[in-house]
């Protein structure tokens, strides 16, 4: 490594446990001890509190972000060859899903400023194909949802939002 630069490190694991240490444990070892690890009894309280926390009626946990957006898909009636619209800056498991089941992902360029997904670019890439546009929102800020909910609503495409990054956001219009 270059002695002028330092390593930046994005999400210090170690450090987060090591500051949460004593909770953690006890956690892993209630679920160890009971051996209750799909939908166990901390799984269920995860739920409930999470539910509580952003003041919603249903939270289904997944093992993680892919799970979540593979699930929201599948409940959806697509058929093979269908359209989802998503942002090229974002990570590669938004589009692996869309693949995986068997939809053709459409990559749109995004706002300079915000990364998030551009509105006037998710207008040009829409076709008779396009189902769903997922505009996933990065480092706790919001995509400019307003364009693309009127959007959906008047093509009646589905819109599903990508979270991961802003849970308890709000976005007002």
């Amino acid at each position: 490594m270059n002695k002028n630069f330092s390593e930046i490190q994005m999400v210090d694991l170690v450090n987060d446990y090591l500051l949460n240490k004593k909770e953690f444990d006890k956690s892993l070892n209630e679920v160890l001890l009971k051996g209750d690890y799909i939908n166990g009894s901390q799984v269920t309280k995860f739920s409930e509190n999470f539910s509580n926390l952003l003041d919603i009626k249903y939270v289904v946990p997944c093992a993680n972000g892919t799970d979540a957006l593979q699930i929201a898909l599948m409940s959806l009636d697509l058929k093979q060859g269908d359209e989802v619209i998503v942002p090229a800056f974002t990570y590669a498991a938004t589009a692996e899903v869309i693949g995986l089941l068997k939809l053709k992902p459409i990559l749109v360029d995004v706002c300079p400023k915000t990364f998030n997904i551009s509105y006037d670019e998710v207008l040009k890439a829409l076709s008779t194909k396009t189902k769903v546009i997922i505009p996933v929102h990065l480092f706790g800020q919001c995509a400019d949802m307003e364009p693309i909910v009127k959007l959906a609503k008047k093509k009646r495409h589905i819109y599903y939002r990508g979270c991961c990054t802003i849970n308890r956001s709000q976005i007002y219009f």
